[in-house]
C-alpha cells in the first residue's frame, strides 16, 4: 500500500524539481545562493574625476580627473592597490577610453577642444605626463566644441567624439587620427554608446537639453531620433550603456530619474525602469554567469550631492540594491567580466569599487 506520506514526498520531490528547471531556463540564480552586490573598497584619485574606462586586455583602470588636469590609473589585477597620476595632461580632461586591442588610450580635453592620444603602457611611475602620441584639434573656428565623451567601434578602427557645445558628434579615424565625418545630433550631447546591432555599427546619442536620443547608421550616415513610448519616458538624458547582445541600450535620463530600455532593433524605447534615483547621470552594464545588473549613480540626493548607486537586476526586473558610494557618482564603468564596477566620484575625488554579484 501507497503511503500518504511517500504520496506527499514525492510530489515535494517534483515541485522542487520543477522549480529548478524553471530557475535554469530563466537563468536565474538558484534559491539560497547569496548574489550580494557590495561597496568594497575607495581609491583615491585626483580631483573632480570624471571619465573612467577598464582596458579589456590589460585591466587597468583609467580615471580622468577634469579639476586637476590629470589622469589616474591601477593595476586592477594586482591584490595591493597602488594609483599612478600622470599630472598635466591639459585643461579639464573629461572622457576616456581604450582603444581595443592595440594599447592606445584616447582623452578629451573639455575646453582645450582637442584628443590626446596616449601611447600604452604609461609611466609606471607619477610624474608629468609625456607629450601625447597625436594631438587631435578639434577646433573649427565655430565656437566651443566641448568635446565630453568618446567610444570606439568594435573594430577599433573609428573613434566617435561627442561635442556638447556644437551639438555634434565626429568620427576620427584610428589611423589617420583626423575626422572622417560630421553629425548633427540633438543640443548638449553629452554620452554615447557604439553598438553592432546586426551587422550593421550604430552609434546612440544622449541629447541633454532636447531630450532626446539619436541614432546614427554609420553604413548610410543617416542620423534619426529614437522613437519614445506616450507619455514620453526620455527627459534630460545623460548617458549610455549597451547589453552584451547589443540588443538594448540602457539612457539614463536625469530629468525623472529613470532608465529607457531602447531596441536596437527597431529604435524605439522598449520599456521604462522608475525609480532608480536623484538626477541620475552614470550609468554601467554588468553581466556575471548569474545575472544582467544595470548600476545607475545619482547625482542629487544628500546634502546637495548624491551618495548613491542604484542596482536593478535586469532579470528579475527589480532594484536589488541601493549602495553608499562617494559623493557626486557622474560617470560608471564595468570591468569586462562584470565582476568589478567602477564609480567616479567627483566631489569626493574617489572611485569606488563595487564587488558584484
Amino acid at each position: 500500500m501507497l503511503r500518504i506520506k511517500s504520496v506527499r514526498t514525492f510530489s515535494k520531490k517534483v515541485s522542487i524539481l520543477t522549480a529548478l528547471m524553471i530557475t535554469a531556463v530563466l537563468g536565474l540564480p538558484l534559491v539560497g545562493t547569496v548574489h550580494a552586490d557590495s561597496t568594497t573598497s575607495t581609491v583615491v584619485v585626483g580631483s573632480g574625476p570624471t571619465g573612467i574606462a577598464v582596458d579589456s586586455n590589460s585591466q587597468f583602470v583609467y580615471v580622468a580627473n577634469s579639476g586637476s588636469g590629470s589622469i589616474s590609473y591601477w593595476d586592477s589585477t594586482l591584490a595591493t592597490t597602488t594609483v599612478i597620476t600622470m599630472s598635466s595632461v591639459g585643461t579639464s580632461p573629461t572622457g576616456l577610453a581604450v582603444k581595443p586591442g592595440n594599447g592606445e588610450l584616447w582623452v578629451t580635453m573639455f575646453q582645450d577642444d582637442t584628443i590626446n592620444v596616449y601611447s600604452l603602457p604609461l609611466p609606471s611611475l607619477s610624474g608629468p605626463a609625456p607629450t601625447p602620441a597625436h594631438t587631435i584639434s578639434l577646433n573649427t573656428g565655430f565656437g566651443l566644441v566641448q568635446p565630453w565623451e568618446i567610444a570606439f567601434d568594435p573594430t577599433g578602427s573609428t573613434a566617435y567624439v561627442t561635442e556638447s557645445g556644437l551639438g555634434r558628434v565626429e568620427a576620427i579615424s584610428t589611423s589617420s587620427y583626423s575626422v572622417t565625418a560630421t553629425y548633427t545630433v540633438g543640443s548638449v550631447p553629452h554620452g554615447l554608446a557604439v553598438v553592432n546591432a546586426g551587422g550593421i555599427t550604430k552609434v546612440y546619442v544622449a541629447n541633454t537639453n532636447s531630450s532626446t536620443v539619436s541614432a546614427i547608421n554609420t553604413s548610410t550616415g543617416t542620423v534619426s531620433t529614437v522613437v519614445d513610448l506616450s507619455p514620453a519616458t526620455i527627459s534630460s538624458p545623460f548617458n549610455l550603456a549597451a547589453n552584451s547582445n547589443a540588443s538594448r541600450v540602457y539612457v539614463v535620463n536625469a530629468g525623472n530619474g529613470s532608465v529607457s530600455a531602447v531596441k536596437t532593433a527597431t529604435d524605439r524605447v522598449n520599456n521604462q525602469i522608475s525609480g532608480v534615483g536623484n538626477t541620475p547621470q552614470g550609468i554601467a552594464f554588468a553581466a556575471t554567469a548569474t545575472s544582467s545588473k544595470l548600476y545607475i549613480a545619482s547625482v542629487l540626493g544628500g546634502n546637495p550631492f548624491g551618495t548613491t548607486v542604484t542596482v536593478f537586476d535586469i532579470g528579475t526586473g527589480s532594484i536589488t540594491a541601493n549602495l553608499t558610494v562617494g559623493t557626486k557618482p557622474v560617470f560608471v564603468a564595468a570591468a569586462p567580466n562584470g565582476s568589478k564596477v567602477y564609480v567616479a566620484n567627483a566631489v569626493s575625488g574617489t572611485v569606488s569599487v563595487i564587488t558584484t554579484s
